[in-house]
């Protein structure tokens, strides 16, 4: 009996380490923080808001399904500098860009949101 259960937490252990890898869209972003998502998470959509615990607000930029209750959320953050903006205008700050990985997410990717609150 001890043997299976050495075998079950090595096999949970195993797991946890695969998804504790950086994902290569996450190389250069910095996790700022973990939270939960308030209430059922059913997928994220362009232009739909997710509510985390700890009142951070954010509205995703692209699609991805799946169901959760609760999940752990771990927000990820880059600063883009003017100089890496490509943009029109003369814009002098910089910009910080937000992707959130989302616990049971089967897809393996991080999400792209804009930060609301």
């Amino acid at each position: 009996m001890r043997y299976f259960y050495n075998i079950f937490v090595l096999a949970l252990l195993v797991q946890a380490s695969a998804h504790a890898e950086v994902l290569p869209e996450l190389d250069g972003y910095t996790q700022i923080t973990t939270s939960y998502v308030t209430g059922v998470f059913e997928g994220a959509a362009y232009g739909k808001l997710v509510k985390l615990d700890n009142e951070m607000i954010f509205e995703f930029n692209q699609y991805g399904y799946f169901y959760a209750y609760h999940p752990k959320v771990a927000v990820y953050r880059i600063f883009i500098t003017p100089q890496q903006q490509n943009t029109v205008g003369s814009s002098t700050s910089d910009i910080a860009i937000y992707k959130l990985v989302i616990e049971n997410n089967l897809q393996d990717k991080a999400f792209s949101v804009r930060k609301i609150k």
